[in-house]
């Protein structure tokens, strides 16, 4: 049974992010042992955190590069003070910020208390060059999320006329 394809590009960037989760447990369990690049395990070593009811995330305008993916919870995204989205969990943000390195374009505040995990520009850099599958899989996904998000604009379009 094939997923739609909203439902396929949450899956996938979720179950690429717990790869990334699992293999980032892994080296900061196994540093020492397999003297893995400081870098890669400072960007993954706090990949998941936890944030309380009216947190806020991301600040539209602020200078990061990072993504997120909610892995419990649920979050409200607001641009210009109106709010634009909520988003539960399997859902990400922050793409944007990770892929061009320009300000954030939207404020997430937590609605509920949740759990997110983190993917910084760093380790996805070094993720590349550790583990060229994995980042292709998490990129690819990132690029079918924004993908649907354009087609959403472009009906939103049409429909106004």
């Amino acid at each position: 049974l094939a997923l739609p394809p909203r439902a396929a590009a949450k899956a996938g960037i979720m179950t690429a992010l717990l790869e990334v989760e699992n293999l980032a447990k892994h080296f900061v369990a196994a540093r020492n042992v397999f003297g893995r690049p400081r870098a890669f395990v400072k960007a993954v070593d706090g990949v998941s955190f936890s944030v309380k009811e009216g947190e806020t995330l991301v600040r539209e305008g602020d200078t990061s590069d990072g993504l997120f993916v909610l892995v419990e919870g649920s979050v409200r995204v607001q641009r210009h003070g109106l709010s634009i989205a909520d988003l539960g969990a399997g859902h990400h943000f922050g793409e944007m910020a990770l892929l061009n390195q320009r300000p954030r374009t939207a404020t997430v505040v937590a609605r509920t208390a949740c759990r997110v995990m983190t993917l910084e520009r760093g380790a996805v850099v070094e993720l590349m060059r550790l583990d060229p599958l994995l980042a292709a899989k998490i990129l690819w996904k990132l690029a079918q999320g924004l993908s649907l998000r354009l087609d959403d604009v472009y009906l939103l379009r049409d429909r106004e006329g």
